[in-house]
């Protein structure tokens, strides 16, 4: 009877400790997947200001009609030629309306 009652009692203290490893890796588990989420809470907000500041610079962008191009050799202070395509003119500078009436 004695011997029964030894062994149940090594076992409940084995299971007990096993619970109790159980109980902090799941605590672990649980502050991991608390970070994680406030983690990835940032980086949904991040992505979202990101993506509102890539729309507020695109709409600020010059359109092709306000772009002005000039060849390097071009004195500034002469009229400004007709917008050619900066693709077409290899080793122009790119200046919009707002920059041109600065110069």
């Amino acid at each position: 009877v004695d011997l029964l009652k030894s062994e149940t009692k090594v076992e409940i203290d084995a299971k007990d400790k096993q619970m109790k490893m159980l109980q902090q890796t799941l605590k672990g588990m649980q502050e991991q997947l608390m970070q994680s989420r406030k983690q990835q809470a940032q980086d949904d907000q991040k992505i979202k200001d990101l993506t509102v500041k890539l729309n507020a610079s695109k709409m600020h962008e010059p359109t092709e009609n306000e772009v002005i191009t000039l060849d390097k050799d071009d004195d500034v202070s002469e009229e400004p030629r007709s917008s050619k395509p900066l693709a077409s003119v290899p080793g122009c500078v790119q200046i919009t309306q707002r920059d041109a009436k600065l110069i």
